[in-house]
C-alpha cells in the first residue's frame, strides 16, 4: 500500500496470522453454540484441550463437567452433529482459522480451585484483573449471586449483592482474604 514500509506490512500480515489461531475457549464462544458462554468455553477448553477431541466428546462426558448440565450438553452435541455447523467448521479450517491447542489457562493448586467467585464494589485494582487472577487459581467466575457462590468478594460500596449474599449466608471476603486464598495462606 502506499506510504507503508516493509516493517508495517510484516506487522499486519503477523496480526492476521495470530487472529487465524484464537485461544480454544474464545473460539468456541464465536461458534455461537446455544448456552455455551464465556465461563463454558473455558470449562470446555480446560476439559477437551482442542476442538476434536470436544467434537468427539459423548454427552455423558460433557454432562459430568462442572456448569455443563444435560440441557447444554445437549446443545453442544447437536451443534456439532449439524451439517451445517460441519461445513462451517470445514471451512474454517481450510482458511487455517483454527483454535490454538495450547492450553490458555494456567491453573495453579490454591484454595481458590473449583470455588465459584464473585467480585462486587470497587476494587483496588481493574476487576477484570482480578478475575484473572481468580481463574488461573482454578476458580469460577459468577455474574450474579445464588446458593452455589462459595465467596463474594467485597471492595467499597458493595451495593445490594452484599444484602443478598448475607441472605444466603454466602462467605463474604474482603481483598486482603482473597490474597491470602490466592496465596495459599488460609
Amino acid at each position: 500500500f502506499d506510504r507503508m514500509g516493509e516493517k508495517l506490512a510484516l506487522k499486519i500480515l503477523d496480526t492476521l496470522n495470530k487472529a487465524k489461531k484464537p485461544a480454544f475457549n474464545r473460539f468456541l464462544c464465536a461458534l455461537g453454540i446455544r448456552h455455551v458462554g464465556e465461563q463454558t468455553a473455558k470449562t470446555l477448553a480446560n476439559s477437551f484441550k482442542t476442538l476434536n477431541n470436544l467434537i468427539q466428546a459423548p454427552i455423558d462426558e460433557l454432562e459430568s463437567l462442572p456448569d455443563v448440565g444435560s440441557e447444554v450438553a445437549t446443545s453442544i452435541v447437536t451443534f456439532f452433529s449439524d451439517p451445517n455447523n460441519k461445513e462451517l467448521l470445514n471451512q474454517l479450517k481450510e482458511y487455517d482459522v483454527w483454535p490454538s491447542e495450547k492450553n490458555t489457562q494456567i491453573v495453579k493448586e490454591s484454595a481458590l480451585n473449583e470455588k465459584r467467585i464473585l467480585f462486587t464494589g470497587t476494587l483496588t485494582d481493574s476487576r477484570s484483573k482480578f478475575q484473572d487472577l481468580a481463574e488461573k487459581s482454578g476458580a469460577i467466575i459468577v455474574n450474579s449471586i445464588s446458593k452455589n457462590l462459595d465467596y463474594l468478594v467485597v471492595g467499597e460500596n458493595p451495593g445490594s449483592k452484599l444484602k443478598k449474599a448475607q441472605k444466603l449466608g454466602i462467605t463474604i471476603i474482603d481483598e486482603n482474604k482473597f490474597n491470602d486464598l490466592l496465596n495459599n495462606k488460609v
